[in-house]
């Protein structure tokens, strides 16, 4: 069964450089830039991974 990490950050760097490894090793990476994103992207599917900013600009990764 393949993992699934959510990827929430609204940095395209940091995505790019997170992103291509894990998909390497097997995981599915679901990319969000926001939490609103996040939501209709998972879908109410499980994750078995979250990776998020904690310092957006406008808003707290904490409110996530």
């Amino acid at each position: 069964m393949t993992k699934r990490v959510l990827l929430l950050t609204n940095s395209v760097l940091t995505r790019e450089i997170l992103a291509g490894p894990l998909e390497d090793r097997g995981w599915e990476v679901v990319i969000a830039k926001d939490t609103w994103e996040a939501v209709g992207e998972c879908g109410g599917r499980a994750v078995d991974l979250l990776l998020m900013d904690l310092d957006w600009p406008g808003d707290s990764g904490w409110s996530g």
